[in-house]
């Protein structure tokens, strides 16, 4: 009886740990292989802890990389001055 938990078990922590693999990889989330294996050694607990410890961004903004934002126009309401890069 007990090889069928384990078999279970580790059924469990597969899913668990695909569903997480696909929704890292689709928010381009960073700690990817990390996060996976934790999942998959947990399990359904592992899981929970992932996901109310990530902060998930809507898909709108997930794919856009920090060096493609473009900010706002300055209006002259800004309190700190950009960094001025020396020549």
């Amino acid at each position: 009886m007990w090889p069928y938990g384990l078999y279970v078990a580790v059924f469990i922590g597969i899913a668990c740990a695909w569903n997480c693999f696909r929704r890292q990889r689709r928010y381009s989330a960073e700690g990817t292989t990390l996060w996976v294996l934790f999942v998959f050694f947990f399990g359904v607990a592992g899981w929970i802890g992932w996901r109310l410890h990530c902060h998930w961004p809507s898909l709108a903004i997930a794919g856009i990389r920090e060096s493609e934002f473009v900010g706002p126009e300055s209006n002259g309401l800004e309190i700190l001055e950009p960094a001025v890069q020396s020549a």
